[in-house]
């Protein structure tokens, strides 16, 4: 299979996201992009996009992150209510 994007380092990453619009602390975002990865987090930035693939207007790094970790502490609480129960 040939790929036809070619693979970003952590760095170019975070300078697409902020040419795309994105409001963030670059280093920070690196940091968070190191420990999550880019695909994991695009989940929670695409409600953010228009149509072209730039953040809409004021869009923050710092929504996107609460975001997801309210959403992964979220899903610990609920496996361990089902764990709970399922035993």
């Amino acid at each position: 299979m040939d790929y036809t994007k070619p693979s970003l380092t952590f760095n170019q990453q975070a300078d697409l996201l902020i040419s795309r619009g994105l409001i963030c602390n670059r280093d920070e975002l690196v940091e968070k992009l190191m420990d999550v990865n880019y695909y994991r987090l695009s989940g929670y930035w695409n409600p953010f996009l228009r149509h072209d693939g730039s953040f809409k207007n004021g869009t923050e790094f710092s929504t996107i992150w609460t975001t997801y970790v309210f959403d992964r502490r979220f899903r610990l609480i609920v496996f361990d209510a089902i764990e709970r129960v399922e035993v």
